[in-house]
């Protein structure tokens, strides 16, 4: 049995991954077989044949997580065929949890393996209505609620995505907590942030090029300014993955116009950036890309301190 979780809502996405997790795990109890594999393991093909592989005795469930399956395409190409080859997986007692926060994920070869005959759930980022219930959801989760003028006005400026909006809502709601009531507009005007300073482009700026000192003082300003660790590792990603894809097209011989039409990048940012992706080999924009992608998920999951990780960034 296949379930495939996906999506660029990398909160939303961790949520339900985790909550499947839980479910299984309180239903079945002690017959309850449980593997976590991460996607980015070089090993990760190899270990997803043992685990495969694995008999569950005495009508224990097995469930298999593998976080982030797209993330290297080597592997990706080995699960495939190791997924075709072990039909015990079609099993309902055998099940594949499969979860990717890749954008492109639908162009994979391994999608269309995954989304057949399985329980698939796309999780991209909410908008208009959908984003003020989901943001009134889980204020209730934290005992705090919004009133009218002040949810429409956090859902406008709360954050790009759903681990800064989760930062900004538990700001609100510990500072609304010691004062009762609801969580007001006047509220979200004192504590949120209402544009990126340019600080945070530099900074970001600093690490694509490599200057490390710069980039490690301009961290440091951001963190004491109180920028949430989580969207500043957010704006590298989607940096980075700019980055890749103007290099690659460059090394092609693309013209700065057709780079920025094919990438559907703003001409003045191509133009900007193609100075300093010149100064890199492609295979190295691609394994400092893999390395903040990892990061990023290991942030997520609990594994490591966000902060230290990206002061080890800035200077590596």
């Amino acid at each position: 049995m296949f379930i495939f979780l996906y999506g660029e809502d990398g909160y939303r996405l961790k949520e339900a991954r985790d909550d499947i997790v839980e479910k299984y795990r309180a239903k079945h109890g002690s017959s309850f077989n449980f593997f976590r594999i991460e996607g980015a393991d070089a090993a990760f093909a190899d270990k997803l044949d043992e685990a495969l592989k694995t008999s569950s005795l005495f009508g224990e469930v097995k469930l298999i997580l593998v976080n982030q399956i797209f993330s290297n395409p080597e592997q990706s190409s080995r699960a495939t065929e190791l997924i075709i080859k072990h039909q015990t997986v079609k099993d309902p007692k055998n099940v594949l949890l499969a979860v990717s926060c890749d954008s492109g994920a639908k162009s994979k070869p391994l999608f269309n393996l995954l989304a057949k005959d399985s329980l698939v759930r796309e999780y991209n980022f909410l908008k208009g209505p959908s984003l003020q219930k989901w943001i009134k959801k889980e204020a209730a989760s934290r005992s705090a609620a919004f009133e009218p003028a002040a949810l429409s006005r956090f859902a406008s400026i709360g954050g790009r995505e759903s681990w800064e909006i989760i930062n900004n809502l538990e700001k609100l709601a510990n500072y609304r907590s010691a004062r009762g009531g609801p969580i007001t507009a006047e509220d979200v005007n004192l504590l949120i942030k209402n544009e990126v300073e340019p600080n945070v482009f530099e900074f970001i700026e600093a690490v694509g090029s490599g200057q490390k000192e710069r980039a490690f003082a301009l961290l440091s300003s951001e963190l004491l300014f109180g920028r949430d660790p989580h969207y500043l590792l957010s704006m590298l990603i989607y940096q980075f993955r700019n980055m890749l894809i103007v290099k690659d097209l460059a090394d092609r011989g693309n013209s700065p116009e057709l780079i920025s039409k094919t990438a559907a990048i703003h001409p003045f940012v191509v133009r900007k950036m193609l100075p300093g992706v010149r100064r890199f080999a492609l295979s190295d924009i691609k394994a400092a890309y893999q390395n903040i992608v990892e990061l990023d998920q290991k942030s997520k999951d609990g594994l490591c301190d966000l902060e230290d990780s990206l002061f080890a960034l800035a200077l590596s």
